[in-house]
């Protein structure tokens, strides 16, 4: 076997050798064309201290003259904020229950700029901030018209709502009638 591979091995060398000295026999590569050659001391060194390289005779180029800078765009731009903070938003509501430790950073980064996140468990439910989409029974009254659970954080920007908490709300049907 190893006669065999060694044998392989010398015989495609042998070919691949062949082939490259019959291959470039018959396509040797044409010279570069030939060109002027300059010497250190054939350039103008003062020329070149005045901030002119061209070669000498050269025509010079017409001076480009400055074009007035275009004004930067304002760092904050209408709507930008609010989509990103929406982009942020569905994230979170998808890292949540996936990737609590990534919810957590999230939340705080967004609270540095304050947004701030709103889990209302145990709170009385409040229909002007809450969203209730379902109800929970309970045999407790006490926990009448309070939230059971968050489905989905609420944000708000500075106190105004940009997203409000979805929630389950616990009901008593005793205390309804």
């Amino acid at each position: 076997m190893k006669k065999w591979a060694i044998g392989s091995a010398i015989a495609g060398f042998a070919a691949g050798y062949a082939s490259g000295r019959v291959h470039a026999r018959h396509s040797a590569p044409e010279p570069p064309p030939e060109r002027e050659t300059s010497t250190w001391a054939d350039i103008d060194y003062d020329r070149l201290a005045r901030g002119s390289a061209e070669e000498p005779g050269a025509q010079p180029e017409p001076s480009v003259q400055p074009q007035p800078a275009a004004e930067p765009e304002p760092a904050v731009q209408p709507g930008r904020d609010e989509e990103l903070i929406g982009i942020c938003i569905d994230m979170a509501h998808r890292l949540r229950d996936e990737k609590p430790a990534l919810w957590e950073r999230l939340n705080e980064r967004l609270a540095k700029v304050g947004i701030d996140v709103v889990i209302p468990d145990g709170q009385p439910f409040d229909a002007e901030a809450y969203d209730a989409v379902d109800r929970q029974l309970t045999d407790d009254p006490a926990l009448h018209m309070t939230v059971a659970s968050t489905l989905f954080a609420g944000y708000r920007d500075r106190g105004t709502w940009v997203c409000r908490p979805e929630v389950i709300v616990y009901v008593n049907e005793d205390a309804t009638k």
